[in-house]
């Protein structure tokens, strides 16, 4: 969002003498009228409104690319012992397969992207402009703060109960349908069908 921050160390932490924050849980804070609060936040930002992703697809497939190192100070990174990306446990089977068919079937209205290679306002206006985006369980679907109601999200939860993006999806009125199994065989004739109607 075109800040700059530096990485400290406990010992500057402390040092900085702040005073401070207390927050409520965040429970109590997601209310639609808190959420919109956020969303109006980013969306004053971009200067998006309902008529500002023209260009964006309708249908939406997010995957997984590889790790993208963000520390770049030396010292945090050897205490980053995280190397894994979740795209080992929580990706599309055959993601390339439906991609293609997707692509077949939909043309200018679908599109494939990977959201680490995509600046944060790019992806709230590929989101926002979207009305069915399909992707597996993952960070990236926190995204879904910048749908507009009624989309349509398509998760596929890779063998898990996940429960994290329920309250966002409930909140604010969106379509948030769980595909349990992670056969390319089902998900496929699943969208079709959902993309029918």
């Amino acid at each position: 969002m075109g800040t700059r921050n530096r990485e400290l160390l406990k010992e500057e932490f402390d040092q900085l003498a702040t005073p401070s924050l207390i927050y409520k849980n965040k429970e109590e804070y997601s209310t639609l009228h808190d959420f919109n609060r956020f969303r109006d936040f980013i969306f004053n930002r971009y200067n998006i409104s309902p008529t500002s992703s023209p260009n964006f697809p309708q249908i939406l497939l997010i995957k997984r690319d590889d790790r993208i190192p963000l520390i770049n100070d030396p010292y945090l990174r050897s205490l980053n012992t995280n190397i894994t990306t979740g795209k080992e446990r929580r990706e599309i089977d055959q993601i390339d397969r439906l991609s293609q068919h997707l692509e077949h079937a939909h043309g200018p209205n679908f599109r494939a992207v990977y959201l680490e290679r995509l600046a944060f306002e790019e992806q709230v206006r590929y989101f926002h402009g979207a009305s069915f985006i399909i992707c597996a369980h993952g960070a990236g679907m926190s995204n879904m703060f910048f749908c507009e109601s009624a989309t349509t999200i398509f998760e596929v939860v890779c063998g898990r109960e996940w429960e994290f993006f329920d309250v966002i999806s409930k909140t604010l009125s969106l379509n948030h349908i769980k595909c349990h199994t992670n056969d390319i065989n089902v998900i496929i004739p699943t969208l079709d069908n959902l993309l029918k109607n």
